[in-house]
C-alpha cells in the first residue's frame, strides 16, 4: 500500500512538473510571437509551437492514464469493501 501511494505521489509530481514546463513554454512562445510581429521571422515561434503541440499531448495521455488508474484503484477498494461485506467482516 506504501509503495501505491509512493507511485501515486511521484505520477502526480510528474504530471505536475510537465504542467509547469508547459506553462513556462507557452510563456516563450507568447514572447517571441510577439518578437515575430516585429522582425517577420517566424522560425523560432513555429518551432516552440510544434513543442507545445507535442507537450501538451503528451501531459493529456499522461492525465487520461492517471484517471483510467485512479478508477482502477477506486473499483479495487470497491470489490475490496463488496467482498468484506459479502464475506461479513
Amino acid at each position: 500500500m506504501i509503495e501505491e501511494v509512493e507511485a501515486k505521489k511521484s505520477d502526480c509530481q510528474q504530471i505536475k512538473e510537465q504542467y509547469e514546463y508547459l506553462k513556462a513554454l507557452k510563456k516563450e512562445f507568447d514572447l517571441e510571437l510577439e518578437k515575430a510581429r516585429k522582425t517577420g521571422d517566424l522560425k523560432k515561434v513555429k518551432s516552440i509551437r510544434q513543442e507545445l503541440e507535442i507537450k501538451k499531448e503528451s501531459l493529456e495521455n499522461a492525465l487520461s492514464e492517471e484517471k483510467k488508474a485512479a478508477k482502477l484503484r477506486n473499483l479495487s477498494t470497491l470489490e475490496r469493501i463488496a467482498m468484506e461485506i459479502r464475506d461479513g467482516k
